[in-house]
This record gives structure tokens, sequence and C-alpha cells, in this order.
């Protein structure tokens, strides 16, 4: 998994684009217990996720990751 830490100062939306490891495939994204919607996107052959909350200060995501679909 990948862990990210925000530390805002205000109440904002913010809209998150986290580079995931090579060869890993996102699982699902979590704001502490909740469960968060997410995409993944392709920027050339980087695999990125792609997801939004509605935050009030700091807060602790993480990203379960899994291996991807052999080639």
């Amino acid at each position: 998994h990948v862990g990210l830490a925000y530390h805002g100062l205000r109440a904002a939306d913010v809209a998150f684009h986290v580079l995931l490891p090579a060869g890993a495939e996102v699982r699902g994204v979590r704001l502490g217990t909740r469960e968060l919607s997410f995409r993944t996107s392709l920027v050339e052959s980087s695999a990125y996720a792609d997801f939004e909350a509605r935050l009030d200060g700091a807060a602790a995501f993480t990203i379960e990751l899994g291996p991807g679909p052999t080639r």
C-alpha cells in the first residue's frame, strides 16, 4: 500500500493524481476508514491513481495496491 498525508489549513475540494509503482494496480483508496471512488489514468507509460475529497484540515489516505496484469 501507499500512505499519503495531507496537511491543509482550510476546507477545500482536493484532487489527487498519485504516481503508482511500476507494475502495480490500485485495489482501493481510503480516507481513514471510508472508501473513496477512484480511477486509474495513464500518462505515457506511467500509471496514476486519481481521486477527489472534500477536506477540512489534515487527512490520511491509503492506496491499496496489488499486482497489475501480466503481459
